[in-house]
């Protein structure tokens, strides 16, 4: 059986969808950066907006840090079916991919918005915060506070596939999406609320670059877009994001880290690569201005170690880039 495994995220579910009108598949799979590998494949899988472990049918993607990752592990991207290339969006990859597909017109505008939101391509705070429809979409597709995951799963690809069929004028309107975007919308002011409280700056960070919140001791996981930390100091370059990891409810030793690049300064986007960092770090990677990673650790003691070990050593990379 033909699958579409796709990203957890909007751009990870307008490719899922342009996928599923080119390719006639109805099979599709929502699926972390990390979960991907755990995945059992035939090879007539297809791959989007992800690493890709194994062979597979296709593999579309637009991370510098997988092709970097595909590399050592000696795949001949060349060779490999498929598209990679570093552009704003993996919709984008697929949407120029199957030109001689007729999507939907609305498609067009989608991928553009798509573009803009998943290189997070805004000039100003007030231009990123401004509505429309496809950005209130792209809201939808948080992980809500309290929502079961298989639930959050369904919703991706209930989006994805009414996609096909409904353009965004017509979805935002719909009770599901009007329900789901208020209770997102609502989770951002929070979330706010919790930044303010958790907002700090690294000792060796002297001009207050680098915002760095910490979440790691919360008994329940926030759900945090770290951008909005910008609403606060807009003055600041770059966010890095501090989470612990839970599994079935349950806290674990282990942290995400995130980072994001003030996306209104693009000189400085230019300059630095977030990417490069996490891999330096040897935790991860990403995009330039956008990257993560993971770190398992053993016990308490360990994760409160790695975690200050991590954060100092993100500053002097920063610092040094």
């Amino acid at each position: 059986m033909k699958i579409i495994y796709s990203h957890t995220d909007f751009d990870g579910v307008i490719s899922a969808s342009l996928l599923s009108i080119a390719l006639k598949i109805d099979y599709l799979r929502f699926v972390s950066n990390n979960n991907i590998w755990y995945e059992k494949f035939t090879g007539e899988e297809v791959i989007a907006d992800l690493p890709c472990p194994w062979n597979c049918k296709l593999w579309f993607d637009h991370h510098e840090s997988n092709l970097n990752e595909m590399k050592l592990r000696g795949i001949d991207i060349e060779n490999l079916p498929g598209k990679f290339e570093l552009a704003k969006s993996c919709s984008r990859i697929i949407f120029n991919y199957f030109n001689r597909i007729k999507f939907p017109k609305y498609f067009e505008n989608i991928v553009h918005e798509t573009d803009i939101i998943d290189s997070m391509d805004y000039n100003s705070i007030d231009e990123w915060q401004k509505e429309t429809d496809i950005k209130i979409l792209s809201e939808t597709t948080q992980f809500l506070n309290y929502e079961d995951y298989k639930s959050f799963i369904n919703y991706l690809i209930f989006l994805a596939k009414i996609l096909r069929e409904k353009s965004p004028e017509e979805l935002v309107n719909t009770i599901e999406i009007k329900k789901r975007y208020e209770i997102a919308k609502k989770e951002k002011k929070d979330s706010i609320k919790i930044m303010e409280k958790c907002c700090s700056f690294h000792s060796l960070d002297y001009t207050k670059e680098i915002i760095i919140i910490d979440t790691s001791e919360a008994k329940i996981p926030p759900r945090i877009d770290k951008n909005l930390a910008y609403i606060l100091k807009p003055d600041s370059n770059c966010v890095l994001l501090i989470n612990s990891i839970f599994k079935n409810g349950t806290k674990t030793n282990s942290l995400k880290f995130s980072a994001g690049i003030n996306f209104t300064k693009k000189e400085l986007i230019e300059r630095k690569d977030l990417s490069k960092i996490f891999e330096k770090l040897n935790i991860g990677g990403g995009h330039k201005s956008a990257a993560g990673g993971i770190v398992h650790c053993k016990s308490k003691e360990e994760k409160i170690k790695l975690k200050n070990i991590i954060i100092e050593r993100f500053v002097k990379e920063w610092k040094t880039q």
